[in-house]
């Protein structure tokens, strides 16, 4: 798992995020959420869901995606999905929510967040880069609706799935900080933390979703070589097409796409410290449980 709303609702309350200008490729900074508190308490009132990687989202990471009459927000598809989203939202009982999604291995966290009122549903978009977060503007949004509300409605639906646990997570303790400065002052504390645990491979769709036995807990800290990753459709920066001359996909036209060395954190510490001692029960990573 990459950045999480917890991160993010940080990086806003101290205005550390950019803005991007519409139609153009210029950056403004953000303005600081501590600043407005009807504003800052509608992001801790959203309790988030973090899916990491098991949702393909690498194609709403090209920011300068042409618009399309299909993908706008006045479109009959985008009007469709805004409707299923917010059947969704309302039987899962929640009216704001925000989603996190792992982009790539280059550290992309998306989170798409969501409000409900009435018969509509609005969003707003925020993508961690290496260099910091950025806030998506209304008319790339708006122009390309549909592309955002797909992959909000299939992650809505899969969080009533019953091969969904969530696993919930501590709050940093900036997060827990930031809880109790609320209800000492009467607000509400920032809401859970959860990650989608798959307890089995799933389909929506017609497309699977996880993995046999997949667990998105956090794994023991290691290296992942470098290594390229193959797919049977183009995304934006993929090479191709190619075909294969052997391996699985022989002879099938596949795209692909070479990934860094990178550093996976998290599981266990690799050396428990002795009996006895002050940090014997506190674990590198944050810890988790089962709440559903």
């Amino acid at each position: 798992m990459n950045k999480t709303y917890h991160d993010f609702l940080e990086a806003a309350y101290f205005g550390r995020y950019r803005v991007r200008v519409p139609r153009s490729k210029v950056m403004k900074p953000g303005l600081h959420y501590r600043n407005d508190p009807n504003s800052m308490a509608n992001l801790t009132a959203k309790p988030s869901y973090h899916f990491g990687p098991i949702i393909d989202v690498l194609p709403l990471l090209n920011l300068d995606w042409p618009p399309s009459r299909e993908n706008h927000a006045d479109s009959s598809g985008a009007s469709e999905l805004f409707s299923k989203v917010n059947d969704h939202l309302d039987r899962l009982g929640h009216d704001n929510v925000a989603l996190v999604f792992d982009g790539d291995e280059s550290s992309n966290t998306i989170i798409i967040m969501t409000h409900f009122e009435f018969i509509y549903s609005n969003f707003t978009v925020a993508i961690h880069f290496p260099d910091g977060w950025l806030m998506l503007d209304g008319q790339h949004l708006t122009e390309n609706a549909v592309c955002y509300l797909s992959v909000m409605e299939r992650a809505l639906r899969l969080l009533a799935h019953p091969s969904v646990r969530y696993v919930m997570r501590q709050p940093t303790p900036g997060m827990a900080k930031m809880s109790k400065n609320r209800e000492r002052k009467g607000e509400e504390p920032v809401a859970d933390m959860k990650i989608v645990h798959l307890t089995k491979r799933i389909y929506i769709d017609g497309r699977p979703v996880g993995g046999k036995g997949g667990s998105h807990a956090s794994p023991k800290p290691h290296d992942r070589e470098g290594h390229y990753r193959t797919r049977a459709t183009p995304l934006p920066g993929w090479e191709g097409p190619f075909t294969p001359v052997s391996g699985d996909f022989k002879g099938q036209v596949r795209y692909r796409r070479w990934f860094d060395k990178t550093t996976v954190n998290g599981g266990a510490p690799d050396e428990k410290p002795g009996r006895g001692h002050p940090k014997a029960a506190l674990p590198k990573a944050p810890q988790y449980r089962v709440v559903k």
